[in-house]
């Protein structure tokens, strides 16, 4: 298909690469965990590593991004597009997805033209950072019909409010598309002042589970962790599994969370702080130095710089992990199973759990969705629209959780999370698969900043957090009070 953009609409699109590719951090949280290359070998997709902050600190991360974006502008001048041959007598569509959707998108697009014979869909994974050549080709004139696009980047806002997304509302009344396939807050986190602008595809609820080694569990005599585990029980496992020589830790008991943008959300959660209030959706206000929140904070940094039971930020716990020198890793996505899978190699047992809840009952998170839209300049939105509800349906949902590489991430749906085909895939182990399809369904919200500032916030943060992760700065209530009034004046900025 052929558009030539309006003048604002490339301004938008090309002023827009930033932003869209800021969070790198974010990304792995709905998409590119790790993958799975055989029977029992995994190997993290470029996403995953370019995404993988549990081995940086905050202040890595942001530098990476800023790094990052420099290179995407670079790059988005000289990408070229390329053509897509129709097909003669057929509806022809384009779609375009990350190589992270390559082996299940391109069979269920196959699959896709065979069930509909007067529709040809044409797939495409665009290699390197996504969003380069997507934004480019949109400049260009060459959209595709239905494309991926994140929540945690603010692309699927972005793509919504800058026009280049379609309104979708009417063809889900037309074709009397029952929402409630899909968990409630993912379709929550779609609507912008109340209208829809694309599906979710995949989805989860963020650094919400802990992965442990059974081994050293066992050695200590520890029983694996349960949902009924406290916070004081997972810190008084911690104690016992770490073992030092003198001043130099041998064996860490606990590896900690990812942090940055959405794992601070997820993690102050625990304690019932907020990021923001609101505390759903377009948050205005930053709230990180709430009571709650600084007390979350300062547990975290107890147990690092106090304690020294947990790993500093700055430590690759994979692969630390991998060498059963780490016995539990907090707050990790579900997603990353193939990541631990990989590196623990056969070598040790391992499980996943639900964290314990905190003082008030809260297991805490972060909600990851990520989308299909339909491009406005389509020129046929009900085929595009039955290739939309293609991707997003059981089938295709379960047909990502099951490659052998890229996204393990599932469609989020509750028919997909507790599949039998998930719950006993044979790569990992049962009561992991099954921890995760019993916690699909926390109703922890999405929430991002009113003005779509997340360039500027993640700078910030690296800042901030880079102080208190590398320990030079305690999270105290004053420290913590800066911290919020930096974000807070980014909020006063028009919307990006």
């Amino acid at each position: 298909m052929t558009h030539q953009p309006s003048r604002r609409a490339v301004l938008r699109i090309l002023a827009g690469t930033a932003l869209a590719t800021a969070a790198t951090s974010v990304l792995a949280a709905c998409g590119a965990s790790g993958a799975v290359t055989g029977a029992g070998s995994t190997a993290a997709t470029a996403t995953a590593a370019s995404s993988a902050a549990p081995a940086t600190s905050a202040a890595t991360t942001a530098a990476a991004t800023t790094a990052a974006t420099a290179a995407t502008t670079t790059s988005a001048a000289t990408a070229a597009p390329v053509a897509h041959t129709p097909v003669a007598g057929k509806i022809n569509l384009v779609s375009y997805m990350r190589t992270s959707e390559q082996e299940a998108f391109t069979k269920r697009s196959d699959q896709f033209n065979q069930a509909n014979p007067s529709i040809h869909v044409d797939f495409e994974s665009l290699t390197g950072d996504y969003y380069t050549p997507l934004k480019t080709r949109i400049a260009a004139g060459q959209p595709p019909d239905v494309y991926y696009a994140h929540t945690s980047n603010m692309a699927y806002q972005n793509f919504a409010t800058g026009g280049t997304a379609l309104q979708i509302d009417d063809l889900i009344a037309k074709n009397k598309v029952d929402l409630t396939q899909w968990f409630p807050q993912g379709i929550a986190a779609l609507k912008l002042s109340g209208k829809m602008y694309g599906l979710p595809v995949r989805g989860q609820v963020s650094w919400l589970f802990m992965y442990y080694n059974n081994d050293l569990l066992k050695k200590a005599g520890i029983n694996p962790p349960t949902p009924d585990w406290s916070l004081d029980d997972l810190v008084s496992a911690g104690k016992q599994l770490t073992k030092s020589a003198g001043s130099t830790v041998d064996t860490w008991g606990l590896g900690p969370s990812n942090f940055g943008y959405e794992g601070t959300c997820g993690h102050v959660r625990r304690w019932n702080g907020e990021y923001w209030n609101p505390s759903s959706g377009p948050g205005t206000t930053c709230t990180l130095d709430s009571d709650e929140c600084v007390t979350s904070m300062e547990w975290a940094w107890n147990l690092m710089f106090k304690d020294k039971i947990m790993a500093p930020t700055s430590t690759d716990i994979w692969a630390t992990w991998g060498k059963n020198k780490l016995a539990i890793v907090i707050e990790q996505l579900a997603g990353s199973r193939a990541t631990a899978l990989q590196n623990a190699n056969k070598q040790f047992e391992w499980g996943l759990q639900v964290m314990p809840k905190g003082p008030t009952g809260r297991r805490g998170g972060f909600l990851s969705t990520d989308t299909l839209q339909i491009s406005k300049a389509t020129k046929s939105p009900d085929a595009a629209f039955s290739l939309l509800t293609w991707f997003t349906n059981k089938d295709t949902g379960i047909a990502a959780a099951l490659q052998s590489t890229g996204s393990l991430t599932p469609g989020f749906r509750p028919d997909v999370y507790c599949a039998p085909e998930l719950i006993n895939d044979a790569r990992f182990p049962k009561q992991a698969m099954q921890a995760n399809c019993d916690n699909a369904s926390v109703n922890e919200s999405y929430t991002y900043p009113a003005n779509f500032r997340i360039n500027e916030i993640n700078t910030i943060m690296g800042q901030y957090e880079g102080n208190i992760w590398s320990g030079k700065q305690e999270p105290t209530t004053s420290y913590m009070k800066q911290y919020a009034d930096a974000i807070n004046a980014t909020t006063k900025l028009p919307i990006q």
